[in-house]
Order: structure tokens, then C-alpha cells, then sequence
């Protein structure tokens, strides 16, 4: 398996079930909304509330480090 990209945080509950981070925005790939929001209306607000805790907490680690969303580019680690 190649190395984990170097922005990444492994997290405690990691599943090892991948090893890269390839973030796409569906609005940005696909027109079909109604199925695009009834995926995101699937996920409960407890896990909601837990990704973005997650986010704040890489944003408090590794300052001044996103991806750029557009999606050729978007696997790219960024640093």
C-alpha cells in the first residue's frame, strides 16, 4: 500500500479500509440535486456535529493547509 499523503491525520477510529484523501464536491460533478441532498439528509446530526469537530481540530493542527477543490487537482496532498 503506498505511504498516507502527508496532510493527512489518522484518526482513532480509522478503519484502514483506504490510505489517500480524494475530495469531490458532488454539486461540482453531478445535476442531479434531489438525489444529492438525499444523501446528505441521510447522515444524522451526531455524525454532522463529529466531521466538523474533526475539521476544527486539523484546522488547529496543520494551519494554513487545504486542497484545492477543483476535482483534477483535489487528490494533490497539500503539502
Amino acid at each position: 500500500m503506498p505511504p498516507y499523503q502527508r496532510d493527512l491525520i489518522i484518526g482513532k477510529n480509522a478503519l484502514g479500509n483506504w490510505y489517500g484523501f480524494y475530495p469531490i464536491i458532488a454539486e461540482f460533478v453531478s445535476e442531479d440535486i434531489d438525489k444529492i441532498q438525499k444523501r446528505k439528509q441521510s447522515i444524522n446530526e451526531e455524525t454532522w456535529r463529529y466531521i466538523y469537530g474533526l475539521g476544527l481540530e486539523y484546522k488547529s493542527i496543520k494551519k494554513n493547509v487545504w486542497r484545492d477543490g477543483r476535482p483534477v487537482f483535489s487528490a494533490d496532498s497539500a503539502i
